[in-house]
């Protein structure tokens, strides 16, 4: 049964708690992610409407990677995130240190995304980034931080 119009505005005032997680935010948090892998897995260059978009080619950096390169990538992934994904904030990103498999690329990413649906609640958003030795990149949420 649908609400009064009232009722749905007066809704939308209301805040929302910071323990739950709503249905618009579960969609915003896999619209994100959708979007974020496909930026991140594309050559840069590839896209002829914007030679700007997406990342070096990953998979001779997959194999060789080390600190300048570390350090490069994690720039080239921040810059592509504040060009052109608006709604994820305040990028940051750190490698993190596998002790099961030290020889694999893992980031955290983090920043702040916009649960609400009218623009006014700001949630952390906090990713774990994979490189594989092929130069793809996955994406997986972190759960309790």
């Amino acid at each position: 049964m649908r609400t009064r119009l009232l009722e749905r505005i007066a809704n939308l005032e209301v805040p929302i708690p910071t323990g739950v997680v709503t249905l618009h935010e579960i969609a915003i948090k896999r619209s994100i992610m959708s979007y974020l892998e496909r930026l991140l897995n594309t050559r840069r260059g590839d896209p002829a409407i914007d030679p700007n978009y997406g990342l070096p080619d990953m998979a001779n950096i997959a194999g060789t990677l080390h600190a300048e390169s570390n350090e490069q990538l994690e720039q080239d992934i921040v810059e592509q995130i504040q060009l052109y994904e608006k709604r994820f904030t305040q990028p940051a990103i750190n490698q993190v240190i596998d002790k099961k498999n030290p020889t694999a690329f893992l980031y955290e990413l983090r920043g702040m995304i916009d649960i609400s649906e009218i623009g006014a609640v700001m949630r952390p958003f906090i990713l774990n980034l994979k490189l594989n030795s092929g130069g793809r990149i996955s994406l997986e949420e972190k759960r309790g931080f």
